[in-house]
Formats: C-alpha cells, sequence, structure tokens
C-alpha cells in the first residue's frame, strides 16, 4: 500500500515514523515533509490544490519506481539521483539518495 500523508509538522513526522512501521506500507510519501519525515518516508513538494498535477505525481510515481521492471528498486533510485542532480533538484537529489543508501547498506553510496 502506497500513503501520501500531508502536511509538514511534529505531527506529520510522527504519524510517518508510526505508518513506517506498518507491514502493509510499500512506499510512504510526505508533502511537503520536513528534515525528520525524510527519515521514514520520501519528501515530495506538491501544489497540494492543483488535484491534476497530484495525480499525475502519483501515477507517474508508481508507474515509474513501484511497476514491474528489470531494474531493482535500488538501481531506479540510483538513476532517479543521477536525473535530479541534472535537472537541479538538490531536495530530490537528498531523497533519493537516502533511499540508496538504505537500500545498499552503504552510508556512501548515493551522495
Amino acid at each position: 500500500m502506497n500513503v501520501l500523508l500531508i502536511g509538514g509538522g511534529g505531527r506529520e513526522h510522527a504519524m510517518a515514523w508510526k505508518i513506517a512501521q506498518s507491514s502493509l506500507l510499500d512506499e510512504l510519501y510526505v508533502c511537503p515533509g520536513n528534515p525528520g519525515t525524510v527519515r521514514h518516508g520520501r519528501n515530495v513538494a506538491l501544489d497540494l490544490n492543483d488535484q491534476k498535477k497530484l495525480r499525475a505525481f502519483i501515477g507517474f510515481y508508481n508507474d515509474l519506481m513501484l511497476d514491474d521492471s528489470p531494474l531493482s528498486k535500488l538501481e531506479r533510485e540510483m538513476i532517479a539521483v543521477v536525473v535530479s542532480s541534472a535537472n537541479r533538484c538538490y531536495y530530490c537529489q537528498v531523497a533519493h539518495g537516502q533511499a540508496v543508501r538504505e537500500l545498499s547498506g552503504d552510508p556512501a553510496l548515493g551522495e
């Protein structure tokens, strides 16, 4: 199950921490999130007032990062780090880099 948690305060951090413990969880997105929520899920910068873009993000992200692929989840996250760097989206680069470090178990990978 994928979950989008909306908010960026202390309550959302506590909720993200608890949601991340669920065995039913596949991905946790927090919008906009904060430095604490990134430890439990993926912070995403979205305009929550634009429902069309929000639905497009969810569909596109699920297709790209979660659907069947010859690439592993780690490989997809590594590609996302490079693309984020090329796009100069340092926020995304840090978020995907964290996922790379978690998936690989290597604290230097994804930097």
